[in-house]
């Protein structure tokens, strides 16, 4: 560890921030730079260390939107046949899910999937859907004439 003492310089305070915005826990955060934990807590609290995450965060937010809209732009009509419906939701959704968590955003998209599992299923182009159920409660049951409540 370095010494307390040692300034942390525009370059230490722009790494932090990076890596600060990537995720990184501030205990990583001290490994990866060589610096004491509460040496970190204390730059992560500086103003200008929190609106370079945050601008690293909306570029990487950014991004994230950018990949999944050319990721889905480029699904062919081969493509489609080929992957599966969980292949498909997975990969939009995680990458929707990353943009939402960098921009602070909630990631419970839960009744948006819902709703997007049971049109397709209720479209007749699927397979007959599962059940689908969270914590007991059912959610979708397609061959149902009612979605039941336990």
């Amino acid at each position: 560890m370095k010494p307390r003492t040692d300034h942390v310089d525009a370059i230490e305070k722009q790494q932090i921030a990076t890596l600060a915005a990537t995720g990184k826990s501030q205990r990583a955060i001290a490994r990866a730079t060589g610096r004491d934990p509460r040496t970190i807590v204390r730059v992560l609290k500086d103003p200008g260390v929190l609106e370079e995450k945050a601008k690293i965060e909306d570029r990487l937010a950014t991004k994230f939107e950018q990949l999944a809209e050319a990721v889905l732009d480029s699904v062919s009509e081969d493509d489609l046949l080929k992957a599966t419906l969980q292949q498909k939701t997975i990969s939009a959704a995680t990458m929707t899910d990353k943009a939402r968590l960098l921009r602070g955003q909630t990631t419970s998209n839960i009744g948006l999937m819902v709703r997007l599992v049971r049109e397709a299923c209720e479209s007749g182009e699927l397979p007959p859907c599962p059940v689908i159920t969270d914590g007991g409660e059912t959610l979708i049951d397609v061959d149902a004439e009612e979605t039941p409540n336990p």
